[in-house]
């Protein structure tokens, strides 16, 4: 509420909103979004919810990437031919993921997006309500919806909203 005000604070004992790392996995898929050959976001999301993609899948990714002189995200796209059948398939629907969002983008607004995003990526799923910590996890996904729609409501679309996102995370840098 504070952020959405403008208003000033400092929190005390704790993790600043966009630190926590749920935050920050569905912030590196709409980053993907966006910027698909962000390196730094793939790294993250291409790993949560685990996928079965491990040290020796992205070890052979990079290798790909430095012999072809491309990123990361794109070496991963290229589906090198090293991969195993079951890393192929994992790094093939993670892109398909990617692909039907970005589509999705194109036409709907940026927290229909972010929801979808944290439906059927899994984000959501991984944190089943069971404890306290995983309602809390919950609870700040779709609070990470809630700024999204606030953004729409300003007229941003999802670039609009990441530009915002990035505003927002350097001021809690600092």
């Amino acid at each position: 509420e504070l952020v959405r005000r403008a208003i000033p604070y400092i929190v005390v004992g704790g993790t600043r909103f966009w630190e926590r790392a749920e935050v920050k996995d569905a912030i590196a898929y709409l980053r993907l979004l966006v910027a698909p050959d962000d390196t730094l976001a793939f790294r993250r999301a291409i790993h949560v919810p685990a996928r079965g993609i491990g040290a020796a899948t992205m070890e052979i990714l990079e290798k790909a990437a430095a012999e072809q002189g491309v990123s990361l995200p794109e070496a991963a796209r290229r589906l090198p031919e090293a991969l195993s059948n079951r890393a192929r398939l994992a790094v093939a629907g993670f892109f398909e993921l990617l692909t039907a969002l970005r589509d999705m983008a194109a036409s709907e607004p940026a927290d229909h997006v972010v929801a979808a995003l944290l439906d059927r990526s899994g984000l959501l799923a991984q944190y089943g309500a069971a404890d306290e910590e995983d309602r809390s996890r919950r609870a700040n996904l779709d609070q990470l919806v809630a700024a999204a729609a606030e953004a729409v409501e300003r007229g941003s679309d999802l670039t609009g909203f990441m530009d915002e996102v990035a505003l927002l995370t350097d001021a809690d840098q600092r």
